[in-house]
């Protein structure tokens, strides 16, 4: 029966060992395990915060881009309303230039001639002096019609400059957007 128990000792020391064998591989395991899944959360946790960082980066962009939409909607009104003034001054410049033209045309035909005929036919001192105040509004008119003509053409000029000075304006802002919905 000795024998026999030594046999049972035995078999239950395998035994046992193994199962502590076993508990070890068990807390191995179990430490591993928690170990493969704290690294997981702190991957998830970087995974969250780098989709929270894009996210803010993306409303960042699209603020971007809606400022520069409308910085391109603003002045592309600002063009029209130059391009239109433009259009009204050129306008203005042909028919003062024609009217221009026509008074000076007539001044070379008629030659100053006129004035002074006008001025030797006068009846009395009175007549002399009615015919020339008129003839100094004529030139007076003569003289705020050209001064309309050059401001016209200066505000053409200005116009013009403007709608340069817009354009690039324009192209640098479209040119922002561009660089803004590439990234």
């Amino acid at each position: 029966m000795a024998a026999s128990q030594t046999g049972e000792n035995m078999a239950y020391a395998m035994t046992k060992e193994e199962a502590e064998r076993q508990k070890d591989d068990a807390s191995e395991n179990e430490k591993n395990a928690k170990d493969v899944l704290d690294s997981l959360e702190e991957q998830q946790n970087k995974i969250v915060q780098d989709v929270a960082d894009l996210d803010a980066k993306m409303t960042s962009v699209q603020t971007q881009i809606t400022s520069l939409q409308e910085q391109t909607d603003e002045l592309q009104t600002e063009i029209d309303t130059t391009q239109k003034s433009l259009d009204e001054a050129q306008k203005a410049e042909d028919e003062q230039y024609e009217a221009m033209k026509q008074r000076i045309q007539y001044l070379y035909e008629e030659g100053e001639t006129e004035y002074v005929d006008a001025l030797l036919k006068s009846i009395s001192f009175s007549d002399l002096l009615n015919k020339s105040e008129y003839i100094d509004q004529i030139s007076e008119y003569d003289q705020r019609q050209l001064a309309k003509l050059i401001k016209t053409k200066t505000d053409i000029a200005n116009y013009e400059a403007q709608l340069e000075s817009d354009l690039r304006q324009v192209e640098s802002v479209k040119t922002d957007l561009e660089s803004n919905e590439a990234d």
